[in-house]
């Protein structure tokens, strides 16, 4: 038996290996140098140095990566704080598993990753208090000197740490019972219990937190690390990530102690029988079950499916407000966020030009006012009410922008329209402000359509699409080219805005039409714009609309609209 068990811990070895290469470089052959990647020898089964040759997860995702980044690429391992000052000093590019805190920002880039460490709670098998973070309340619980799971146990619980010197030395105080818990990387934790073949330990089996993990890049590399994000993601654009995940994830480390085992194999059989005798008593009693169902009144079915209806007709009506409330506080927070800061920059500019003014009123007072003092407040008074009044505009428009999402139905009245004509409109609106090398327009459709529709929130929804596309679509150095087409469907007019620009990463795609979303936050931009269309095209013109794109080849933003729009209603039933 005990040679089974070898087999089956030198199998799990034999399987998380293949998960390793022994080559150091990576991809194809190019003009340009090869990147430079170092990492820690001494992280499994993240990555570790074995005979000379890197092993673990890191070293698969560089093949791939490479192959991404169409550059060839070495990895190398050594000590963790040697590979920090290698890139500090310009003899490596990227360090591989590097996540941002206040002391490295200062001098390093950082790149997103991969990878995504679920941390765990380790304990006792005979342990049955403690199941997360909440349980630890003055619990004695091992952590690593610094790292984010320390960080975790210290804000998020009442625990009492206890600092180890390593993962093997924490999980020996926890079987002597000197620490209740250790709290670290689940895959770094299950490596060390199954490499040390340690007993009597188990995991709880919800993780406490997740962490994303980083590259680091020298602070001044800018190119690399504009070149490493866009092989990130067009990883996850071609679906590379998703699948590498899923394949390792098949990898998880194990651990099975002999006792463990025996208790499995009894537990089965004794599994076995408990089902076999649990199918024939539940066929007996099913059998009489059914006797009984079929001499029920037709009353009593019919008293409980109209409990059933008016159950779920509540349940139903609960949803609706707890994703109306949902929505209210998203919204709500949004606008707080946004607006605070021209109205914070406001009132600062005001508090200053109010000292100025006292200290102008002093110096009168003690006829010591110069003209020099007198032109210098002038000036800066000048510049503090211009700052004021902009920061005063920005305010003012998030508020007309955030009143759009919803549109005042009752002043909006439904009427035949040329669509030729609106969309002519809508692009004269749009283009006004825009320099003529910034965008090209083109119209494709039969100029005849009409529609009875609401003309003013169509011309509305397609002035903010192709704005849309010139303040996120452009890569600033070619103009963007916009495309509206649309043609007859049916009793729908299927209308289509495209352009040629950069595109959305597809993780932002189901998040586009949420209010105050933007990946610019602080640059000027609210995040309502195509909010507001999604309010338009769904709540007052009656349609829908969705959104197709890909990394670098532009987006397509579909309308369908119905060629006669519905009654807008004063108020909608809750």
């Amino acid at each position: 038996m005990r040679v089974t068990y070898q087999f089956l811990f030198a199998g799990i070895i034999f399987l998380f290996s293949q998960l390793s290469i022994a080559q150091t470089t990576f991809g194809p052959d190019s003009s340009q140098p090869p990147i430079r990647f170092v990492g820690d020898k001494d992280y499994p089964p993240i990555e570790w140095l074995e005979e000379g040759k890197p092993r673990g997860i890191f070293a698969s995702f560089l093949e791939e990566y490479s192959k991404a980044l169409n550059r060839k690429v070495e990895y190398n391992l050594m000590n963790w704080k040697q590979a920090q000052q290698a890139v500090l000093e310009g003899r490596a590019d990227v360090l591989t598993v590097f996540s941002p805190n206040p002391d490295r920002i200062k001098d390093y880039a950082f790149v997103d990753s991969f990878l995504h460490f679920e941390i765990s709670l380790f304990l006792r098998s005979d342990n049955l208090t403690i199941h997360g973070l909440a349980d630890l309340k003055g619990i004695k619980t091992g952590v690593s000197k610094g790292g984010f799971p320390r960080k975790i146990i210290e804000t998020q619980s009442q625990a009492k740490l206890v600092t180890m010197n390593d993962h093997l030395d924490g999980f020996q105080k926890l079987l002597k019972g000197e620490i209740d818990a250790l709290a670290t990387t689940k895959w770094v934790g299950s490596y060390i219990i199954q490499k040390h073949k340690l007993k009597g330990i188990k995991f709880a089996p919800t993780p406490i937190a997740t962490k994303a993990t980083h590259m680091g890049v020298r602070k001044s590399n800018t190119e690399l690390v504009q070149q490493l994000q866009q092989g990130i993601e067009l990883m996850e654009a071609e679906g590379t990530l998703d699948r590498l995940n899923q394949q390792w994830s098949g990898y998880n480390m194990v651990y099975l102690t002999e006792e463990k085992l025996n208790q499995i194999y009894y537990q089965f059989g004794f599994g076995t029988v408990l089902v076999l005798a649990c199918l024939a008593v539940a066929s007996i009693i099913t059998l009489k079950r059914q006797v009984r169902e079929r001499t029920q009144s037709l009353s009593t079915a019919k008293a409980s499916l109209e409990e059933t209806v008016d159950r779920l007709t509540r349940t139903q009506k609960q949803l609706v407000q707890t994703e109306k409330m949902a929505a209210l506080n998203s919204i709500v927070s949004g606008v707080a966020h946004e607006i605070n800061t021209p109205l914070g920059m406001a009132i600062t500019l005001s508090s200053t030009l109010k000292e100025q003014i006292t200290q102008l009123e002093k110096l009168v007072s003690q006829d010591s006012l110069t003209k020099k003092a007198l032109l210098d407040f002038l000036n800066e008074s000048q510049d503090s009410l211009e700052l004021e009044a902009d920061a005063l505009r920005r305010a003012v428009t998030l508020l007309r922008n955030f009143k759009q999402i919803s549109v005042h139905q009752s002043q909006e009245h439904r009427q035949l329209i040329n669509i030729a004509e609106v969309i002519e409109d809508s692009t004269v609106i749009a283009t006004n402000d825009i320099e003529e090398d910034k965008i090209n327009v083109s119209v494709n459709g039969d100029s005849t359509l009409t529609m009875d529709t609401y003309p003013a929130p169509l011309a509305q929804a397609l002035v903010h699409l192709i704005n849309n596309a010139v303040i996120h679509g452009s890569n600033q150095a070619e103009p963007v080219d916009v495309s509206i087409s649309y043609a007859k469907s049916d009793q729908n007019i299927i209308l289509k805005v495209a352009d040629n620009g950069c595109g959305i990463p597809s993780k932002y795609l189901t998040q586009v039409f949420d209010p105050f979303f933007t990946t610019s936050l602080g640059q000027g931009n609210s995040g309502l714009g195509l909010s507001i269309v999604y309010s338009i095209v769904n709540h007052v013109l009656g349609g829908s609309i969705r959104v197709n794109s890909s990394f670098d080849t532009g987006t397509t933003f579909i309308l369908e609209l119905p060629i006669k729009a519905p009654e807008i209603q004063d108020e909608i039933e809750a």
